[in-house]
């Protein structure tokens, strides 16, 4: 964790990343946080990261479905590896537990952070790596070796990675 957080992590990089995003503030799984993250991160000697490459069919126009779908399997496994490892999850992207996304989860509105009530489902927000910080286009090319692809005007890219981690 320690050799992580010291090669790939840049904060106030990625908080400017973060605070130029239209979920800056109104996502419990998004910055600013209630916690300190360093101190959090401190907790922890370990990470186990994982990356799932997903291809992009030809003529699919709106992957939201696509990657809503992998996700519900990657938070899963990242969950039961929390679980084994007595860690805690990092899942890809931000939350999709309340009015976004298809999972297993009772859909129940907006997340309660725009209104400035309490989340939810405190116990399932798991933030991203990239919102502490983690640099995922790094990540992916020196320790998968997989470049990460942007889509242009009116396309999608040819594949999308998606990381996650547990922290332990």
């Amino acid at each position: 964790m320690s050799e992580y957080i010291c090669q790939f992590r840049d904060v106030g990089r990625f908080e400017g990343y973060c605070r130029a995003c239209a979920r800056y503030g109104t996502c419990w799984a998004c910055p600013p946080f209630d916690f300190n993250m360093d101190k959090l991160l401190a907790e922890y000697r370990n990470i186990l990261l994982f990356a799932v490459k997903v291809d992009v069919p030809s003529g699919l126009t709106d992957s939201a479905a696509l990657l809503d779908s992998v996700r519900v399997v990657m938070d899963r496994r990242l969950l039961v590896k929390e679980a084994e490892l007595s860690g805690r999850a990092f899942f890809a992207g931000t939350c999709r537990l309340c009015g976004t996304g298809v999972g297993d989860y009772e859909k129940d509105g907006d997340c309660t952070r725009k209104t400035g009530l309490p989340c939810r489902h405190p116990e399932m927000v798991r933030p991203s790596l990239e919102s502490f910080g983690f640099d995922i286009g790094r990540t992916t090319k020196e320790l998968f070796g997989l470049e990460l692809k942007w889509g242009k005007e009116g396309s999608l890219p040819e594949y999308y990675i998606l990381v996650g981690g547990v922290a332990f």
